[in-house]
């Protein structure tokens, strides 16, 4: 009878024991799933903030668009008008059709792309795409990551590698903006 109490206060500690390190596990994976979540909101936040950024950016781009095309159909007007009034005091009237001048990038516009390319090229012009030479035959592909920062570092525009990518222009933008 008493060996049969040695066996079961045995079997009692080893319960115990059992049950309180289920206890610690749990414990630790609801730490774990805990910090996921906190990681999964940051992550959630940061892309909600790059999204608006995008479409702040947006914004002010067709804002300045129209405000610069209304501008140079203001310019144009106002150019019709002093000729036209120019051509009546000499007696000599004479008709401009705006739609036979083909409309030209100003040079604002022009540059404006240049400079936003350099921009764009020398915030990370120091990355250079990791490079496995140890394994010999086996061929590496590159990561969407590492194609669209290559392709920006080649001087293409979002547009240009968005459309060679086969991916979104907000896609390409939040990965540059990543790593700005």
């Amino acid at each position: 009878m008493a060996f049969l109490v040695a066996v079961s206060f045995i079997i009692h500690i080893v319960v115990v024991f059992i049950l309180v390190s289920l206890k610690n596990r749990i414990a630790h994976l609801e730490q774990e799933n805990e910090k996921l979540n906190h990681l999964k909101v940051e992550i959630q936040d940061s892309l909600i903030l790059h999204t608006s950024q995008i479409k702040k950016d947006n914004e002010a781009l067709i804002q300045s668009l129209s405000n610069h095309t209304v501008t140079s159909e203001e310019q144009k007007s106002k150019r019709s008008n002093v000729e036209l009034a120019e051509s009546a005091q000499s007696g000599a009237v004479q008709h401009k059709s705006i739609e036979q001048e083909p409309l030209k990038e100003s040079p604002k516009k022009s540059s404006f792309k240049a400079e936003l390319n350099k921009a764009e090229a020398s915030s990370y012009s120091d990355y250079e795409p990791p490079v496995d030479t140890t394994s010999e035959g086996v061929v590496f592909e590159q990561s969407l990551t590492v194609k669209v920062l290559t392709l920006s570092k080649q001087g293409l525009s979002v547009e240009e590698i968005a459309k060679q990518l086969k991916v979104g222009k907000g896609e390409v933008q939040l990965i540059l903006n990543f790593y700005r």
